[in-house]
Parts: structure tokens; C-alpha cells; sequence
């Protein structure tokens, strides 16, 4: 049927780390941030627990995200500190069908040749 779909208490927990070493934030700190426990934070960073919408959404804002955000698979560094991811979605869902069409287009030919360059290191040769 394809590729597995991620878990995404896995998904949450790393992206919880990872927001949390860029601001240099404990479970204490990023308690008192968002008013989730201490001990709930750790069951969600340690995935014992499925935490609600209302709690993912609680943490998420304590860091100025909405709540998809901190769902997002290989979450991007940009998200944290610029608005484009944000402003990419809004326009994506006011696009036309065509143009949604050419946004995704866009997207897969940018993440195609994006790797190759990074890895051939010859931005010049498509293939």
C-alpha cells in the first residue's frame, strides 16, 4: 500500500526536542510556557502517553507555532523563525485548482534538483 505512515507521537516528541534545544528550554520551562505539566510534557517527549489536540495545541503556541506545525514530519528549521511555511500554506489553499496544480509542481521539481545539487554539487546537470 506504499510507504508507512509515520507515527506521529514520534513525530511530535522530535519536533518537541528540537524546538525545545533551539530555545534552550527544560520540560520545566516549556511547562510554565504553555501551562501543560511537567510530567505530561515528559510522557509526550518519552511517547507513554497520546496527548489531546487541546495539549498539542497548548505547546505548540508556547512557541508561537500552530499546532500542525509541531505535526509536521522533518519540521524545517525556517518554520521557527519565519513566516514563508505559514504564508506558503495560506496561499496554497486560496490557489485555484491549476494553480495548486503549479505550486506542486514547483515544490516536487525544487525537492528533486535541491537534493541532486546538494549531493553532486553541480547545480548545471539535471541528471
Amino acid at each position: 500500500m506504499g510507504d508507512a505512515r509515520p507515527d506521529p507521537r514520534q513525530i511530535l516528541a522530535r519536533n518537541l526536542r528540537f524546538l525545545m534545544g533551539l530555545k534552550g528550554w527544560s520540560q520545566g520551562r516549556l511547562s510554565q510556557k504553555s501551562g501543560v505539566s511537567q510530567k505530561s510534557i515528559s510522557n509526550i517527549l518519552n511517547q507513554e502517553k497520546q496527548p489531546t489536540l487541546g495539549t498539542v495545541d497548548k505547546l505548540a503556541a508556547a512557541f508561537d507555532l500552530n499546532l500542525w506545525h509541531v505535526m509536521l514530519p522533518g519540521m524545517p528549521d525556517e518554520l521557527v523563525d519565519s513566516p514563508s511555511v505559514e504564508r506558503l500554506f495560506e496561499c496554497y489553499t486560496k490557489a485555484s485548482d491549476q494553480g495548486r496544480h503549479y505550486i506542486n509542481r514547483v515544490a516536487e521539481r525544487e525537492a528533486y534538483y535541491g537534493r541532486n545539487e546538494a549531493s553532486d554539487g553541480d547545480p548545471s546537470d539535471p541528471g
